[in-house]
């Protein structure tokens, strides 16, 4: 889900989602050599890159004061 905070702040859930992918990026530094540089290339997007984009289009056009 999203955490929206009462006053329509989306920071919390921005810094939720970035900790999270800052995890399966750790896992995947650590596994890199396991995996040839295509298929960790499969690995980035799926597993980096999406918790960054899930749902970003509803914070996307905020002002930063908002996030």
């Amino acid at each position: 889900g999203v955490n929206i905070s009462s006053n329509l702040n989306f920071g919390q859930y921005i810094e939720s989602r970035a900790k999270t992918a800052g995890k399966k990026l750790g896992i995947l530094k650590k596994v890199k050599r396991y995996f040839t540089p295509k298929r960790f290339l499969i690995l980035y997007p799926a597993q980096v890159r999406s918790r960054m984009e899930y749902r970003s289009h509803l914070w996307d056009g905020s002002a930063k004061y908002q996030l």
